[in-house]
């Protein structure tokens, strides 16, 4: 949302926009807008309240322009960036360098380390 005329929607919210549009003027149930939308008849209930008190507007996600709960502290990622660019290597890894000891397979050692007796059939390549 730019400026108080402006109003940005993705395209699901204009498609419910002019479904619930259809319900307001009552040339669709509410039971087959919530059909269309893949909604419950509750849900669409919701909207068309919202649709009617706010207009538009009320359709548009509330989330939009928060950050996620999941983005990382900016000092902590660049940290780890430093982490992995410093110990990275630009030659890839022979496959000898096995990080299991020698004359394992990774079978037997999972199995090993678990503490399970070993399957009667092994389905190695």
């Amino acid at each position: 949302m730019d400026d108080a005329r402006t109003l940005t929607m993705s395209a699901k919210e204009l498609n419910r926009l002019e479904i619930l549009s259809r319900v307001m003027e009552r040339r669709l149930t509410q039971a087959q807008a919530a059909e269309q939308l893949g909604l419950s008849v509750r849900q669409v209930e919701r909207l068309c309240r919202k649709l009617r008190v706010d207009g538009p507007r009320g359709l548009v996600s509330k989330k939009r322009g928060t950050p996620s709960n999941r983005k990382l502290p900016a000092e902590l990622r660049e940290r780890a960036l430093a982490l992995v660019k410093n110990n990275s290597t630009s030659e890839p890894k022979q496959r000898s360098q096995s990080p299991l000891p020698s004359g394992e397979t990774p079978v037997s050692y999972a199995q090993e380390r678990r503490g399970a007796e070993p399957p009667a059939r092994r389905w190695i390549d």
